[in-house]
């Protein structure tokens, strides 16, 4: 996981409620980043690597998982 991958992945964790792209950039604006990706392709890897959640009724918005919580904690 790269620097920006854990920088998406913190942003998505700081609240218990599913969070759209929106509210994950302004989360993201106050981090100090060398280098983005583009949001959409890391919350695809993120969702394929099974560490964020997005449900069928609210597409477009995400919730970390417990298997990303366990990978937060190991990174830091």
């Amino acid at each position: 996981m790269n620097s920006y991958e854990k920088a998406v992945l913190s942003a998505i964790a700081k609240g218990p409620d599913f969070v759209g792209w929106y509210k994950i950039e302004q989360r993201l604006s106050v981090v100090d980043l060398d280098h983005r990706d583009s949001l959409p392709d890391t919350l695809k890897k993120l969702l394929e690597a099974g560490f964020i959640e997005e449900p069928s009724d609210d597409p477009g918005t995400y919730r970390i998982t417990d298997l990303g919580r366990k990978e937060l904690v190991n990174r830091e």
